[in-house]
């Protein structure tokens, strides 16, 4: 099978390996001119680890990520610490896989490197999707720059804006979920020894929380911080911030947080707001389907976003492969993925409740915000679909 993949995320490199994997083909087409990964710090959980583990990535991945010991969740003021969380070597006991923290554009430009090695042409830039047809033997894909390409199979991985979904299944707006995210790498120079007893850790305040955490073998920080708004009108992923901004938002927060915003450099912070949707009740369309982002978007309160991408790409190159037929093939791929997308975007939301809560009333998350371990056992690679 050869499969056309719009979109050269995380979510489109993974899928174009696990095709590989299982001897198809795969074309990747990227609307940006040039592939760079939004964002800066992510977590990949065991049962994300475990794919990437079982698509031939595991040294890569020692590599590029860091293993923290224990996630602590704090009070934002006193900095008192109110729940720890073992992690390290319990993931592993417990899973059979690490829990990783890594900078997303590592991860991105890791899954590059690995689509590359097995067809360096398979990547193509400056394609904006405008418009779809199918074929006697699958579907083709328009492009903005008058190009053409035609596939057994067409995979829209292209985001929770998906070009591929709107084509398929016509617009539909995402809600604004009037929570907004700060963000920043810093160098961890920068910080003092106070930071280091605790380096990952979530701090939770009133309407709003900031986590952090090391990532490129403990020489930079990445920080995200969330605050509730009533309104957002900015389009973009990497829309700058000012440490003013950021800190008449969080400077009632302790020393560990404020210090760390100080210490970012000016050009290092960015925010943007934080959009949601429903999982789609349909995921494909005759030789169109949606993969992550595009079918189920994923906020970000779950540290999930991430594993249920990888998750679905090597379930549906499993499904392509195992079943007899596409037809038969995509509705396999849709009913292993669509209840577990849909309890993880559920847990997601239930997290980010929080930000109408305040942790002296009453608001603290406890256990919750210890993250939904259960999702962790599921073993894509194995599991019957």
């Amino acid at each position: 099978m050869h499969v056309v993949i719009v979109g050269g995320g995380i979510a489109g490199l993974t899928l174009a390996i696990a095709l590989r994997r299982f001897g198809h083909t795969a074309a990747i087409y990227e609307q940006a001119d040039e592939l760079r990964e939004a964002g800066a710090g992510l977590t990949v959980w065991p049962n994300a680890c475990r794919v990437l583990f079982d698509l031939g990535l595991k040294d890569k991945l020692d590599a590029i990520a860091v293993e923290p010991p224990v996630q602590k969740i704090f009070h934002y003021r006193s900095g008192e610490e109110l729940h720890a969380f073992e992690r390290g070597t319990k993931m592993r006991a417990d899973y059979g896989a690490p829990l990783y923290q890594m900078h997303r554009q590592d991860l991105h430009g890791t899954l590059i490197d690995a689509v590359r090695e097995g067809d360096p042409a398979s990547i193509h830039l400056s394609h904006r999707a405008v418009g779809i047809e199918r074929t006697a033997t699958g579907g083709r894909v328009v492009f903005a720059n008058g190009a053409v390409a035609e596939g057994d199979l067409v995979v829209g991985c292209d985001g929770i804006r998906s070009s591929i979904r709107e084509l398929v299944f016509g617009h539909e707006e995402p809600l604004f979920t009037n929570v907004i995210a700060y963000r920043a790498v810093v160098p961890a120079e920068r910080l003092g020894d106070a930071f280091r007893a605790d380096p990952t850790g979530i701090h939770l305040g009133p309407q709003s929380n900031f986590v952090h955490y090391f990532i490129r073998n403990r020489t930079a920080v990445n920080f995200l911080a969330f605050a509730l708004v009533d309104t957002w009108e900015e389009e973009g992923w990497r829309i700058p911030a000012t440490h003013d901004e950021v800190l008449a938002r969080f400077g009632d927060y302790n020393a560990i947080v404020t210090d760390l915003i100080r210490a970012a450099p000016a050009e290092a912070l960015f925010k943007w707001g934080l959009f949601d949707r429903e999982v789609r009740e349909i995921w494909s369309d005759g030789p169109f389907v949606l993969l992550g982002d595009a079918a189920h978007p994923m906020l970000p309160f779950l540290g999930q976003g991430a594993g249920m991408v990888i998750e679905d790409a090597l379930i549906l190159a499993r499904a392509v492969t195992e079943k007899p037929d596409l037809r038969t093939a995509l509705a396999a791929y849709q009913a292993a993925r669509k209840p577990r997308a849909n309890y993880a975007l559920r847990t997601s939301r239930e997290h980010g409740r929080y930000f109408n809560s305040h942790p002296d009333e009453g608001g603290s998350p406890g256990e919750a915000l210890g993250h939904t371990l259960d999702l962790n056992d599921y073993d894509a690679m194995r599991v019957p679909i």
